[in-house]
């Protein structure tokens, strides 16, 4: 079954369709076609789905080189620096590792290409605790905690005292004294 996907101008606005249903609406074309490349990017990545798609109105050159969304646009709280995911795994020891630090690697790569911060982050605090890292990777890793690891809306008490009582751990692990 072929999927449909539209671009057309509607009065002021441009809008994008998906099956003929609506997607998103922009004023300007190029911001159109940013929210359905970022609505559709599982999508996109695939390329067997990507074979039963037909494009009316926009080309998939389009969508493919669409400026990536922010991944803080739908999130409570501070922002989530996501370069310190990259200064972080630079730190880290990629080439000839075991077989379980490799799978925890492609998990922690893994949950950071579905935007799954916190879940990379949890991995790569492993990944951290394992190769036992110097406290210049811990700092970038504590960098990220506010944003990643908000406390303070967490409701179960036992969760939040389990995740502070880590986060003192990173920390003092930056200062060096862990």
């Amino acid at each position: 079954m072929d999927v449909f996907v539209e671009l057309k101008p509607f009065g002021d606005l441009w809008q994008v369709t998906h099956n003929g249903a609506v997607m998103a609406c922009a004023v300007e074309r190029s911001q159109a076609i940013n929210a359905a490349a970022g609505l559709l990017r599982r999508q996109l990545k695939d390329p067997t789905v990507v074979a039963g798609m037909r494009f009316v109105g926009v080309e998939l050159t389009e969508l493919l080189s669409a400026r990536p969304m922010n991944p803080n646009w739908k999130r409570k709280g501070p922002p989530i620096e996501t370069e310190y995911f990259e200064q972080a795994e630079a730190y880290l020891q990629t080439e000839l590792i075991q077989s379980e630090e490799m799978d925890l690697l492609a998990k922690y790569r893994k949950a950071l290409a579905n935007d799954d911060f916190g879940t990379a982050l949890d991995f790569l605090v492993q990944l951290g605790e394992q190769q036992e890292c110097s406290n210049p990777f811990w700092k970038v890793v504590e960098r990220l905690i506010p944003g990643v690891w908000p406390t303070q809306y967490m409701v179960d008490r036992r969760a939040k005292g389990q995740r502070e009582a880590r986060i003192a751990t990173i920390k003092q692990r930056a200062k060096g004294r862990a």
